[in-house]
């Protein structure tokens, strides 16, 4: 979600504009204001890829058909009828396929985690180690993608870097992990663990390495 650029660019289906309908008919009844429970609830648990929650608010969920679905989401799923699917009322018609099992149970350490530090404590130290991400892009002259609004902004900060793909290859040479996303840029999600040090670092390596590619 973070990667506007590319949101904006791919073609909407008939699922996405669907979407869209009721996020702008539920955003004119909240007066504008998102609300917590309004459609949908990413939560990342530090576990294994897969492990995550989606919410959705009981009286949207009969109006949303899921685009990206599997057995799972079917009213009998335990039948495994092919062709059509008739989606469960509940909150099931969301799922896929098969559970992803080791995953989930790998979150459990997450959970003790999460809740031994506290969510508000997290939340605080993301919100202000974020801001010095972009304070620092902004220093170096690299555009941010990210929402500059702490009370509307994630975890993640996404830079414009030029050469993105091959910097963040140098940069894991380097041992800095980042990501990169075509069409949208480095993005750097600092957590909990991670120190204003490593920040700093990380920044200095990404002007570095830019510089770098900018040379040949």
């Amino acid at each position: 979600m973070n990667d506007v650029k590319t949101m904006h660019e791919t073609k909407p289906t008939k699922a996405s504009a669907d979407l869209a309908t009721v996020l702008a008919a539920s955003r004119k009844q909240s007066k504008g204001r998102w609300r917590g429970h309004l459609l949908v609830l990413l939560l990342l648990i530090l576990a294994a890829g897969g492990a995550a929650y989606l919410y959705v608010r009981p009286d949207l969920r009969s109006q949303l058909r899921p685009a990206a679905t599997g057995w799972m989401a079917h009213r009998q799923p335990f039948e495994f009828q092919s062709g059509h699917i008739a989606f469960a009322e509940d909150a099931y018609r969301f799922l896929n396929g098969t559970p992803n099992i080791p995953a989930l149970y790998s979150a459990r350490s997450g959970y003790e985690i999460v809740n031994q530090i506290g969510v508000e404590a997290i939340r605080s130290k993301s919100v202000r180690q974020t801001q010095r991400l972009i304070e620092l892009a902004d220093e170096a002259g690299f555009a941010v993608g990210s929402c500059r609004d702490p009370l509307r902004r994630g975890g993640v900060v996404v830079i414009d870097v030029p050469n993105g793909k091959e910097v963040t290859r140098e940069l894991a040479r380097r041992e800095v992990l980042v990501d990169y996303r075509p069409n949208a840029g480095i993005r750097i999600a600092p957590h909990f663990y991670t120190s204003d040090d490593e920040l700093d670092r990380a920044m200095a390596e990404i002007q570095s390495a830019a510089h770098l590619f900018r040379r040949e």
